[in-house]
């Protein structure tokens, strides 16, 4: 049986670094570093869940996602959203453009296991 994908999209390497570290022994991880890289590289890495950080320089989390819903090819890939930013705004709108679930960092590893 193979495992299932994850694609981690952050422009953090040490945020990069513990999601590698908490997932790669149950998930087949890949990583992209903006949201532009993610896009570029989706249709080859046909992930099975995406976490995505709202706060990246150039195209931000919430485009990201934006762009991922509007495609027929991904998007039924559900996005979970990542993020410093906790508000109750910042949780409607990741909502709003198709997320799945909304995690504050620092997370536990237990609200990521599926």
């Amino acid at each position: 049986m193979s495992m299932y994908k994850l694609l981690s999209v952050d422009d953090e390497p040490i945020n990069q670094a513990i999601v590698e570290e908490l997932f790669a022994t149950t998930f087949d991880v890949s990583l992209a570093s903006s949201g532009e890289e993610c896009l570029k590289n989706i249709h080859d890495i046909q992930p099975d869940l995406i976490l995505l950080d709202v706060s990246m320089l150039g195209m931000d989390g919430y485009e990201t996602c934006q762009a991922l819903k509007k495609d027929t090819l991904t998007q039924h890939i559900p996005v979970i959203f990542v993020s410093a930013r906790g508000t109750l705004e910042d949780k409607i709108k990741a909502y709003e453009v198709g997320g799945y679930d909304y995690i504050t960092k620092p997370f536990n590893h237990s609200e990521l296991e599926i």
